[in-house]
Order: structure tokens, then C-alpha cells, then sequence
């Protein structure tokens, strides 16, 4: 939709579908690790409920034909969490983790051969010590070795302590560099790579003779918000470092890479996948509401072997198959053709953009088109002349004349919002109960370049609030929204923009919901597991020395402004948006609030940051939709 959204543009007659349900949402599986084979013939991924109902996940394997429609196969029963499925660069055989020798426990690399998959017991590809657990793998080039990050649990053995007293940041838990012979005995003794920091994530060269790893101090979220990153290259035979070229690697957090993304940010490059042709590689971009595919070449030249068009991809994988050839798998929904997540392949060649061309997978079925809200682009011009894009969501049919609004706003700040059709988001969620729904993708968000993403660093309160203040006005002049009748709600960063919209002088919200959410950002740049990444979006840190910034942008600031009943959602062991950050509001609230505010704090034991049970799940979906019932 170019230009401004329209009450003639949707449908005028009244739903009579049925709204989405908690457990319904919450009831949704996750589908991931989509892998394509070296020759682009078949693809595997994991298929697992996105809540767990036990004490650990599960999921299940899963192989399609890339050339077959409707084709996608269960391989393993799903009674195990088996994940992080790749193919065999050369035999095909599926390789995986699992916890299968021990439900929830550590994981192992375990082989399943792709001829036999359906009817063959997976076995273990390396033989590891009880207790120890490997986090990621990959295989060789040549299909020889396979390395893999395990943390070194002669720590633990040595130290063998008699309580629960620990150090802060010990180094105990410590991920070393493994390769085990895939021809051999499949005994590991020593790690090819010894080292006093954590190996972060690492790479085979294409000689399968040497790895390029990074490193970093500790294995905590701390080491990858403010400590220094080290990359080198090992030879796998010696251990010793070397300077072997290894082709180009690109990290995605690396904002200094020298690649021309056609003026897009580097922060915008959602995914990279190493094409192992030519020095060539994959990238997914960020491109206002859509995403691209580029494939890059050794000198950066690009061109574009996928766009999405109205929808939205998850996930995806590209082989090259071909001198200019490519088979391309894509986790694909879409919000405005009304389509849920499967898995589609397609294919592109001589320059051109490819399109899909099979349909492989029919896991959501449950959820009909007629069942799935609408999600239109919206675009309007912030108060200060920037122009920004957005999302409206509401269910099918409705007639969109000044309806009860709710601005869900996404977190990150470094996310955006996509024209998806992802069914366990709040935006799906409430837009199915009747209400209008608008979701902007305001300033710090992807998808708009360097600029626009990085007005978030020390801006905290400020071009954010304005943009998601101007949509609701926007949507309100248009004729779409009733202004006596908005509420505001969001989860993490939108959970802040949430406290931060309710606690503004003179707001008109009828009610809200935050969801671990942040109220008091020096508090939270001293206690949260990210505290650079905190301290660099609020603009300080109670350590820097000079003016308190962080303040400027704190909702505590102005609890005496929240007029509007309040609902705080929040997992106990947060480690992200520390459960104090809830704690602190609530009390303030409480203490110099409106009396219509009736804050109230929902606590879910077990819970970080990211919610794992299902019960949990769908309990802050009931709530959120009878918050909403019951005041707007």
C-alpha cells in the first residue's frame, strides 16, 4: 500500500469467524533448522511444540523432497528433542542433537542414515563421556571430521563443590573446540583447540584442514554485550594457529564488515548462509516490510535471488547448484493472503529473482484463512517529518471504522515488524478478538538503514514514543480508530514503550499491559545479563561518571501519570529485564498512581526472559485478552 491506509480499503461486513483461543496459541508447534542437502534435493528441519508441556522440550525430524509437492516425511517420532538437523556433504546421512540418552539432559551428535530413515535407529556419531553436552556442530567440507563446541567439565570434576556457593563469572562453564574422525573410532581425546576463553561460534575452512573460531572471556549473555570478541584460524592436525586463508566470514554483530548492502544496514542482515561456490554467500535482508535474499560474490556484488511480497520468511536455506543456479527452501507465512508457516522451496537462476514453486509442508492446517487476522502495511509521517512503516492487524471482515485500538508494539528494539502470519504473537492474537491492532516499526527498529536503527543508541523515550504516538494519531484522523476507546501493550522493549506511553502527562489510554517490561534503565544496565547493550540504549550507566541520562528516558520517573488500569506480566527468573524492573513500577504506581490504575503484577515461576511452558504461555494470553475485555 503506498501512501496512507484507508477506511474504503477494507472489507465492511462484520466477522463471523471464530477468535484465536489461548490454547490454541499457545498449543502451536515451532518449525526450525531448515537444512538443505548439497545437491538442493532435500531439505530437513525440526517440527517441536513452541511451549513445553513437561520438564523439556521435544521436537521431531522431518524431510521433504525439494522437487515434491506436499512431501515433507516425519523421520523420528518426536518423543526426544532432537534438533540442529544438517546433512552429510557427501553420504547424505542426516546428522542431529538430541537428549535421547537422557530426556533433558546434555546432547550428543547422533547419525541417522537418510536411506533407511524411516525405518533405522539413530546412533551415536561420536562417543562422549556421561554429562558432557555438546552446543553446536558442523561437519566437514570433505565429510572426514566433524567439530563441535563441548563445554570442558574437568572444571567441574575438579572442583567438586559441596555446595551452592560459586564465584561470579568463574570461567567454569567454558565451551572448548572438539573434531572427532567420522571414518575412525569416533573417540575424541583432546580438543583441537585449547584455549582460556569461550568458543563462541566457529567455522570450517573450506580446506577441512583448518577452523576460523571467535572467543570470547566468558559463556555469559554479559561476554557478548561488552567483551572483546577474538577471531583466528586453528589447524585442526596441530592445534597450532595459522594463517591459512579461509574465505569470507561474515558475523552478523559485526557492524565493521566491508559489504555494501545497497545502502541497507549492516544491522538489517537478518541471516547469512555460506554458499561454499566461488567465495559466494546468502544474505537475508531487512527491507522496510520485506526481506531480500542477495547473493554476494568474492568482489560483493549482488544480486537478489528471493523478495518476499506481502508475507514473510522465518527461515530459509540456499545451496548453489549450479554456476548460476540455486535451490532455495523458505519458511514462509503470510498475514495478508491469510497463510500459515510452512516450509516451500523454489528455485533461481541466470540473475533472475526465483520464485517458489512447491509447497512441502502442511503443519498448520488447523488454522484456516478465514480464522487469520488481516495484516495491512500502513505508512505516515512522524511529528518531526520522518516517514515510518507499520502494520495494521484486525480480524476478517470486520468493518474498520473507529474501532477499539490497541498499539502492540515489538520488542528488540533491534526487530521489526513483517507482514507475517505467525499465530502465537500478541498482534494475531488480539486482532482475532475483534480489536484494531497497530504495530509500528519505530525508530531503532530493522529494515531502514544505519540511521534509523541506531536513533535507538541514548535515545530511549524519545523518536520511539513519537513514532508510536503519530500511528495511533494517524489512525485516529483516518477514521479507523476510536480515539476514546485505545490501550497499549508489548513485551520486552514494547513492554518499556508500554510503561513509557502510560506514564506520559495527559495520555488517553484506556489500558495496558507490560510484559517484562523496562522501567528504571540504570537499574536494569546494573543488573541485567546485557548491561553495555542497556547502558548504550539509555545513554549511561549508573557508573558513568556525569549527568544520570539513563533518567530521561525511566517510566519511573512518572508513575503519578498512570491513570489507566495497568497489568505487569513477568518471569521470575528473568535475566534480561530483571523481575525488579516490574517490582519497581508496580511500587511506584501504587504509591503516587491514579486509583484507576489498579496495577497488578502477574509472576510465573521458572520463566527467563523467553517463556518455555505452555501453561505459562497460554495464562498471559487470557489475561491480556480479558485486561482488554474488561476496560476498553
Amino acid at each position: 500500500m503506498s501512501g496512507h491506509s484507508h477506511p474504503h480499503d477494507f472489507a465492511q461486513t462484520e466477522s463471523l469467524t471464530s477468535p484465536l483461543t489461548a490454547e490454541e496459541v499457545a498449543g502451536t508447534d515451532t518449525i526450525s533448522s531448515l537444512n538443505l542437502s548439497t545437491d538442493g534435493l532435500r531439505v530437513i528441519y525440526s517440527v517441536g511444540p513452541h511451549y513445553r508441556t513437561g520438564d523439556h522440550a521435544t521436537s521431531a525430524l522431518w524431510v521433504a523432497d525439494t522437487s515434491v509437492e506436499n512431501s515433507a516425511t516425519k523421520i523420528t517420532l518426536g518423543d526426544n528433542h532432537d534438533y540442529m538437523p544438517s546433512f552429510h556433504p557427501t553420504s547424505g546421512d542426516v546428522y542431529f542433537l538430541s537428549d535421547r540418552l537422557e530426556a533433558g539432559g546434555p546432547a550428543k551428535i547422533y547419525r541417522l542414515p537418510l536411506h533407511a530413515a524411516a525405518t533405522a535407529e539413530p546412533h551415536l556419531a561420536v562417543d562422549l563421556e556421561k554429562g558432557q553436552g555438546v552446543s553446536s556442530y558442523e561437519i566437514s567440507p570433505d565429510g572426514k571430521f566433524v567439530a563441535f563446541t563441548m563445554k570442558d567439565n574437568k572444571r567441574d570434576k575438579d572442583r567438586q563443590p559441596k555446595n551452592d556457593i560459586r564465584i561470579w563469572r568463574d570461567k567454569s562453564d567454558l565451551a572448548a573446540l572438539y573434531v572427532a574422525d567420522l571414518d575412525g573410532d569416533r573417540k575424541i581425546v583432546q580438543p583441537v583447540l585449547s584455549t582460556e576463553g569461550h568458543v563462541e561460534s566457529f567455522v570450517w575452512c573450506p580446506d577441512s584442514r583448518s577452523i576460523r573460531f571467535r572467543t570470547s572471556p566468558h559463556a555469559d549473555l554479559e561476554s557478548l554485550s561488552g567483551d572483546p570478541i577474538h577471531e583466528a584460524v586453528v589447524d585442526v592436525a596441530s592445534g597450532a594457529s595459522v594463517q591459512r586463508e579461509c574465505g569470507d566470514i561474515i558475523f552478523l554483530q559485526n557492524t565493521t564488515l566491508n559489504v555494501d548492502f545497497s545502502a541497507q544496514s549492516l544491522w538489517d542482515a537478518l541471516k547469512v548462509v555460506d554458499l561454499r561456490q566461488c567465495s559466494r554467500y546468502a544474505v537475508a535482508v531487512a527491507r522496510g516490510l520485506n526481506t531480500t535474499i542477495d547473493v554476494f560474490d568474492a568482489e560483493h556484488v549482488s544480486v537478489t535471488a528471493y523478495e518476499t511480497h506481502d508475507d514473510h520468511i522465518s527461515d530459509w536455506d540456499m545451496k548453489a547448484v549450479g554456476t548460476d543456479r540455486y535451490v532455495f527452501v523458505v519458511l514462509r507465512s503470510s498475514g495478508v493472503r491469510g497463510e500459515p508457516l510452512e516450509v516451500l522451496s523454489g528455485t533461481a537462476e541466470g540473475g533472475a529473482v526465483g520464485k517458489v514453486t512447491h509447497k512441502l509442508s502442511s503443519h498448520n492446517t488447523w488454522l484456516s484463512q478465514d480464522r487469520m487476522p488481516v495484516n495491512r502495511p500502513f505508512h505516515w509521517s512522524s511529528l518531526d517529518g520522518q516517514d515510518v512503516q507499520g502494520v495494521v492487524s484486525h480480524s476478517r471482515g470486520a468493518v474498520v471504522q473507529k474501532m477499539p485500538t490497541i498499539a502492540v508494539i515489538h520488542g528488540g528494539p533491534t526487530s521489526c515488524v513483517f507482514l507475517d502470519g505467525k499465530e502465537w504473537s500478541w498482534r494475531h492474537f488480539l486482532a482475532s478478538q475483534g480489536y484494531l491492532v497497530l504495530s509500528p516499526n519505530y525508530r531503532g527498529s530493522l529494515g531502514r538503514g544505519d540511521k534509523f536503527v541506531q536513533a535507538a543508541n541514548g535515545g530511549m523515550g524519545t523518536t520511539d514514543w513519537m513514532d508510536v504516538q503519530s500511528m495511533i494519531d494517524q489512525s485516529v484522523a483516518e477514521g479507523m480508530t476510536d480515539p476514546d476507546r485505545v490501550a497499549i501493550a508489548g513485551y520486552s522493549q514494547g513492554g518499556f514503550l508500554t510503561a513509557w506511553g502510560m506514564s506520559r502527562p495527559n495520555n488517553n489510554f484506556k489500558a495496558g499491559v507490560d510484559g517484562a517490561g523496562v522501567t528504571d534503565w540504570g537499574m536494569l544496565a546494573a543488573s541485567s545479563a546485557l548491561p553495555d547493550v542497556e547502558a548504550a540504549l539509555s545513554g549511561g550507566a549508573p557508573w558513568v561518571p556525569g549527568e544520570t541520562a539513563y533518567l530521561r528516558g525511566s517510566p519511573i520517573r512518572n508513575c503519578t501519570n498512570v491513570r489507566a488500569p495497568l497489568l505487569l506480566l513477568h518471569g521470575e527468573q528473568d535475566s534480561i529485564v530483571p523481575l525488579s524492573q516490574a517490582i519497581a513500577f508496580l511500587r511506584g504506581v501504587e504509591r503516587v498512581g491514579h486509583p484507576t490504575s489498579k496495577p497488578m503484577l502477574v509472576i510465573y515461576p521458572g520463566e527467563d526472559h523467553i517463556f518455555q511452558q505452555r501453561v505459562h504461555a497460554e495464562d498471559v494470553l487470557r489475561r491480556l485478552a480479558e485486561h482488554m475485555h474488561t476496560y476498553l
